[in-house]
């Protein structure tokens, strides 16, 4: 197939181990990361988000008039950093402000 030169020569350790360990630096390098975290706002998106096998982390945040711009971008940092070190873990992170979805 056609190459777009973005290759990269592998030559680390040949078990699963440090293969992956170098497959995540590489991920890390490129911006890449864990599973996305994903406002919930509906029942569809608990539901697509947390089907099957998967563990599913709601953060209930404080609402935004009661935090702030600057409280809330501190929240989803520090959830982002949770599910960015948990990557290889079947965990999915949603988030939502306390009291926003009583139905769900």
């Amino acid at each position: 197939g056609k190459s777009d030169g973005s290759a990269v020569d592998y030559n680390g350790p040949r078990e699963a181990a440090g293969m992956t360990q170098w497959a995540l630096q590489q991920l890390e390098k490129s911006g890449g990361g864990g599973a996305p975290v994903t406002e919930l706002v509906s029942d569809d998106v608990l539901r697509s988000k947390c089907k099957g096998k998967k563990i599913c982390v709601v953060a209930f945040l404080p609402h935004i008039l009661d935090d702030g711009k600057k409280g809330r971008e501190a929240s989803l940092a520090m959830l982002e950093a949770t599910a960015k070190a948990q990557r290889k873990s079947p965990v999915r992170f949603l988030w939502t402000s306390a009291g926003q979805h009583p139905q769900l």
